[in-house]
């Protein structure tokens, strides 16, 4: 005698769709920057000292 069929398996649930993103505000445009400092030859020496 045949084999009883299986049942077919349930199709996979749709997925639920993402939520609308809020719109992001366009950034502030940076301040203007004044003539950069020279950077000082000598490095700053690390701090050995924890700072509490």
């Amino acid at each position: 005698p045949a084999k009883p069929r299986r049942a077919a398996p349930p199709p996979p649930a749709p997925r639920p769709l993402p939520a609308p993103k809020r719109r992001r505000r366009p950034p502030r445009p940076a301040p203007p920057r004044s003539a950069p400092r020279p950077r000082s030859r000598r490095p700053r020496a690390a701090a050995t000292t924890p700072r509490a």
